[in-house]
């Protein structure tokens, strides 16, 4: 489903011709905020039966406007493209489903997304870990497990229990909340994998 971002993209038409190609246009986009989080709520909260489907929203930037022209469809092609790809890579980020029976949704705030990234990117720099070879030190910890399990959780922040927490409408999580990939460290038999996977420069080059 399509809505209207900006009051500002409705403009007067030239012609007859722009007129029915803005009424081509505004046909696919009549959904406005409000019936979006109306939407949601009934996706989330209808009984008896709540759907546990998966919703990806894609972001279009709102200056895109319904000016028909060659111009502004190339322009809008190429915002529309980015904006699905941010989607996919959000989609990717957020792995397999893990709360049963509930309905999951995904890039619904493409800002805080890209702020908890930061965060995390930040977090595990400074500590030094690298998140693939933490799967691997894991893996090798725990033998028969399953990698990509350990993959997607490499996106998480976990509390002192290790239990995934969700960040505030901010992208802040609450204090004592700290990367999956840290929690897993702090593990003496996946610590010491890990350091025999990455054992540092050797001795003679120092």
């Amino acid at each position: 489903m399509s809505r209207i971002v900006d009051s500002k993209q409705i403009r007067k038409p030239e012609n007859l011709h722009d007129a029915l190609a803005n009424l081509c246009q505004l046909f696919a986009a009549t959904v406005g905020e409000d019936d979006v989080k109306l939407f949601k709520y009934h996706v989330k909260c209808d009984e008896p039966r709540k759907w546990t489907g998966t919703v990806v929203e894609i972001h279009v930037p709102a200056h895109i406007n319904f000016k028909w022209n060659h111009s502004n469809l190339d322009h809008g092609r190429a915002l529309g493209k980015a904006a699905a790809e941010e989607a996919i890579a959000a989609y990717n980020d957020a792995g397999k489903k893990t709360e049963i029976g509930k309905a999951r949704f995904i890039n619904e705030n493409p800002a805080k997304d890209k702020k908890v990234r930061a965060q995390l990117d930040e977090y595990l720099k400074r500590e030094g870990i690298d998140k693939d070879l933490m799967v691997k030190a894991i893996v090798q910890a725990k033998p028969g497990s399953d990698p990509k399990d350990f993959l997607e959780k490499m996106n998480w922040w976990v509390d002192a229990r290790g239990q995934q927490v969700q960040p505030d409408d901010k992208g802040e999580f609450r204090e004592g909340s700290i990367p999956y990939a840290v929690f897993a460290a702090r593990n003496a038999e996946v610590n010491k994998a890990y350091d025999q996977l990455n054992p540092g420069p050797d001795l003679k080059l120092l």
